[in-house]
């Protein structure tokens, strides 16, 4: 710190008729004090980044945003995509299954199970639960089979949370009694919201007799005996 020195004798020598007035320094400080709290942030703000050279972090912030990318896109893809509704040999989930050149249909209802569910001749924990039920337009929307499909559904779901994702599922099988009950019910959709499209059986169309009954429904879905239906 520098100072500028009172000097008294030099101001006795001035004339009582001058009307300069005696000057008086005092010390000045040679540069402002700081202030007692800093501007800037007295905390660390370190990450494990941080002992990284500028080239190596930006290499690990590189790796990690791709790895990101490629998470996103496989979930997107899982759910957002829509299942398939027809099974490997091309069989759809919902058909009228008209018949082509003779009163029966193109397709018989053990063929039918046989492409989505697998040859009746596989081990037991390799095939669903079949449940088969019948139904008209009518009882294809929402207050029937529409709603045993989301029971079915979440059935499931439940069953795969509580014993892991090998246990035995069931499927829903509508047989339909009329062609409009084959386009509902191929509308359904899974328990993701996705439209998946429910099992709809339309052979039986052309094979029912006149008086659908419940021993008629019996009789029929007794070829079945090789698969747990219900």
């Amino acid at each position: 710190m520098s100072t500028y020195q009172y000097h008294p004798a030099r101001q006795r020598s001035l004339s009582p008729a001058s009307t300069r007035a005696p000057s008086i320094n005092f010390p000045l400080p040679l540069s402002s004090p700081s202030p007692p709290y800093s501007s800037r942030s007295s905390f660390s703000t370190s990450t494990p980044l941080s002992g990284l050279s500028p080239r190596s972090r930006r290499a690990s912030i590189a790796a990690v945003l791709s790895l990101f990318a490629l998470l996103s896109l496989a979930f997107g893809r899982s759910y957002q995509q829509s299942p398939s509704t027809t099974a490997r040999d091309g069989t759809p989930r919902a058909s009228s299954f008209r018949p082509i050149d003779s009163t029966d249909p193109s397709k018989t209802l053990t063929q039918y199970l046989d492409s989505h569910f697998g040859s009746p001749t596989l081990p037991q924990n390799e095939q669903p639960f079949i449940w088969l039920t019948m139904a008209d337009a009518l009882w294809a929307r929402e207050a029937g089979t529409q709603t045993l499909h989301a029971f079915v559904q979440q059935l499931n779901s439940e069953r795969r949370a509580k014993y892991g994702s090998s246990v035995r599922e069931t499927r829903l099988v509508v047989l339909c009694l009329d062609e409009e009950c084959v386009d509902i019910v191929g509308k359904y959709k899974d328990e993701y919201g996705r439209a998946a499209g429910g099992y709809a059986y339309g052979g039986f169309i052309w094979s029912r007799p006149e008086k659908v009954s419940s021993t008629s429904f019996v009789s029929f879905a007794k070829v079945l005996t090789d698969r747990s239906t219900f």
